[in-house]
């Protein structure tokens, strides 16, 4: 919903008080400039990703990829056809927490950054040409450090309650939770296999 809905016209000081508001709670630098119109949208924009921040809803603009965590799974949705070029699809790719072994975050430089999850049993493709061929990895670029920190940060603290509280799951348990997501169509019926043989013969 926008800020500026029901209040059109609105003074210099407030606009200013908005932007200033907004820089509070960011932890990155906002760059909010043009005309007002702009930059009501801007503020706008902001707040949005700010509110699904919260969620642990993230969007990575550059690469054009939705991260969404839950108590069990990151589902990395991605949009646009240079995604389906690169990768071969679209749509939505669900990880279960528990088969991350560990998080490789790459600052971007003088080229984008990534964040790869590493998962057993999985070769992972090295460097940033690689991590734009792996479904397991996401680009992002310096604005979004941000978000990247924080994508890391809650998967991190998802581990961790895990570990401190381990729960005692089958196989039959892991099955059933591959299975929901192959009637979801996350997964498709080779990966759902793939997964449940290698869960019965572990």
């Amino acid at each position: 919903m926008s800020l500026f809905k029901n209040n059109k016209k609105i003074s210099k000081d407030e606009l200013k008080q908005r932007k200033k508001e907004l820089e509070e709670v960011n932890t990155r630098k906002v760059r909010i400039k043009g005309n007002r119109k702009k930059q009501e949208k801007l503020i706008d924009l902001e707040y949005e990703r700010l509110s699904k921040m919260k969620e642990n809803i993230f969007y990575f603009e550059a690469s054009k990829t939705e991260v969404s965590i839950d108590k069990e799974f990151v589902r990395i949705v991605r949009k646009g056809i240079s995604n389906k070029l690169t990768l071969g699809s679209s749509g939505e790719k669900a990880i279960l927490i528990s088969s991350i072994t560990s998080i490789q975050l790459k600052k971007p430089k003088l080229s984008a950054g990534y964040i790869q999850f590493n998962l057993a049993g999985n070769f992972n493709s090295q460097g940033v040409l690689g991590a734009t061929q792996d479904e397991n990895s996401i680009l992002f670029v310096v604005d979004e450090m941000d978000i990247a920190l924080k994508v890391q940060s809650v998967i991190e603290q998802r581990l961790t309650e895990k570990q401190k509280t381990p729960e005692q799951i089958s196989a039959t348990d892991e099955i059933c939770k591959y299975k929901e997501l192959l009637n979801d169509g996350i997964i498709t019926e080779v990966e759902f296999e793939k997964k449940k043989n290698s869960l019965l013969n572990n």
